[in-house]
């Protein structure tokens, strides 16, 4: 392997070791996941409208949690979002 490749390997690990970290180190002080993380919302701290990732109506203030609705709120497509229910 070429000199550079291999310094542009480490680098890539390290920037990955670094957002790990923040993620635990986040999560450990505040107790709660950072916003959008798999598991940000739940039935102990729901969350608000435009907010996400939920996994169930109860992980919402609102009481809906709108499947695969992350695209529209500039995230991963898969993140379940709690939005306002349709029709209320």
């Amino acid at each position: 392997m070429k000199k550079k490749t291999k310094k542009t390997l480490w680098i890539i690990i390290i920037i990955i070791a670094i957002a790990i970290a923040a993620y635990f180190i986040t999560t450990s002080i505040t107790g709660k996941a950072t916003s959008w993380s798999w598991s940000y919302c739940d039935e102990v701290n729901p969350c608000s409208a435009g907010i996400g990732d939920c996994d169930s109506n109860a992980d919402c203030q609102t009481g809906y949690c709108a499947e695969n609705a992350g695209v529209k709120y500039g995230q991963t497509p898969s993140i379940d979002v709690c939005e306002v229910k349709p029709g209320a």
